[in-house]
């Protein structure tokens, strides 16, 4: 038995549109923990240079010289 009306039609899904790009935003956390780690580094530097014996300390004789006053 036929029908009088046919079957509507379904319109094709509308994908919904792809989520909006995050803008490349700055991560400032990950900038700041760069910066710390540089500004400890030169830190270790700059005492690390001031240090001019090893652990054993000095190994060589102290050169010192005596003078006296009046001669």
């Amino acid at each position: 038995m036929g029908s009088i009306f046919s079957k509507p039609k379904m319109p094709e899904p509308i994908a919904p549109p792809p989520p909006p790009v995050p803008v490349a935003a700055e991560d400032t956390t990950a900038k700041e923990a760069a910066a710390r780690e540089a500004e400890n580094i030169r830190k270790r530097k700059g005492m690390a240079s001031t240090i001019k014996t090893s652990e054993q300390g000095l190994t060589a004789a102290p050169t010192v010289l005596k003078e006296k006053l009046g001669d």
